[in-house]
């Protein structure tokens, strides 16, 4: 099998078991809000990293959904991580998290830098056991939410 330069890549669509495995979400806004929703009921360990946290992110908190840490990223928080999902609004951070995750080769999602991403989060139409997702390939992630 051979690869062209010249021909875009696509993506290869997978749905992962993430039962007993740590996800690390940085920020607590109303994206990473999102992202902490899409992976309720899937299992995974919810780790969430940020200085300022949403009262809704608290609340998973409280409730024992997720564990919160209040602070900046740092790289420790990558052990023993499978899936990174960086929601802040700091293009900085963004960068930072998406170039630690790279390099120790965990699959990351930089919410709206599809660049900077090793993954991408599509748009999910649920119907019972009935799982469909929508992708753009980042390109254009509003119009794979229609």
């Amino acid at each position: 099998m051979t690869h062209s330069t010249n021909t875009p890549h696509r993506l290869f669509p997978v749905f992962a078991d993430l039962r007993g495995r740590r996800v690390l979400v940085v920020g607590a806004g109303a994206v990473a809000l999102r992202k902490i929703a899409a992976l309720d009921g899937t299992g995974a360990e919810v780790v969430v990293v940020a200085l300022r946290v949403s009262t809704a992110v608290q609340r998973l908190a409280d409730a024992g959904s997720i564990s919160l840490h209040r602070g900046v990223f740092a790289e420790h928080w990558l052990n023993g991580v499978c899936l990174v999902i960086a929601a802040t609004d700091d293009p900085l951070t963004q960068a930072r998290v998406a170039r630690a995750a790279t390099a120790r080769q965990i699959w990351v999602n930089a919410v709206d830098d599809g660049e900077r991403s090793s993954v991408q989060l599509p748009a999910l139409v649920q119907r019972g056991r009935l799982q469909i997702a929508i992708s753009t390939a980042g390109a254009a992630p509003m119009l794979a939410r229609l």
